[in-house]
C-alpha cells in the first residue's frame, strides 16, 4: 500500500476483515512513516516494508521481488481511484495478480452553473488527470519500444 489517509484507513479495514498480512511501500521514507501510523496508532503489523521506489513502475518492480520470495502472487492494491488503472497495469506486468482496492474517490454535488467557471480545484483535479494519462501513455510506448 501507499501513503495518504484513505489509504491507511482502507488498509486497516481490509487487514481486519481478511488478516492478511500487509507491505508498506513508497520512497523517501514514506513506507516508515505508514508503518510508523499503521502499528502505533491502528495496532496493524507490517510485516514488509518498501522503501527504495521513487515512483510507482519502481514501486511495483521493488514490490514484486519481495512478495515473490514469500511465494506471494495475490495482491490487494489500495490506492488512490484515480491511479488505480496506471498501478494496477505495472503490478500486472510484474508477474502479479492484482485485485484494486481504489480509495478518495471524488464525490461531487449536482453541477451549478460556477461548476463551469475556470477555479483552483479544476485545475488540480485536471493536472491530476492529465498526470496519469501522462503516465498511462510513457508506460505504454515504453512497452512498445522495448
Amino acid at each position: 500500500m501507499t501513503g495518504g489517509d484513505d489509504r491507511i484507513r482502507e488498509t486497516v479495514r481490509l487487514h481486519r476483515e481478511t488478516g492478511l498480512p500487509v507491505l508498506a511501500s513508497g520512497g523517501d521514507g514514506e513506507a516508515t512513516a505508514i508503518k510508523r501510523q499503521l502499528e502505533n496508532d491502528f495496532h496493524v503489523a507490517v510485516k514488509w516494508t518498501e522503501d527504495n521506489s521513487l515512483n510507482t513502475e519502481q514501486n511495483a518492480f521493488f514490490t514484486s521481488r519481495v512478495l515473490a520470495r514469500e511465494h506471494i502472487q495475490r495482491i490487494i492494491l489500495v490506492t488512490h481511484a484515480m491511479h488505480m488503472r496506471r498501478a494496477k497495469m505495472m503490478f500486472s506486468d510484474k508477474g502479479l495478480e492484482v485485485i484494486p482496492a481504489p480509495t478518495h474517490f471524488s464525490h461531487h454535488a449536482p453541477l451549478l452553473w460556477r461548476d463551469f467557471l475556470p477555479g483552483i480545484e479544476g485545475l488540480r483535479l485536471a493536472k491530476s488527470a492529465l498526470h496519469e494519462m501522462l503516465g498511462l501513455a510513457w508506460y505504454w510506448l515504453r512497452q512498445v519500444v522495448h
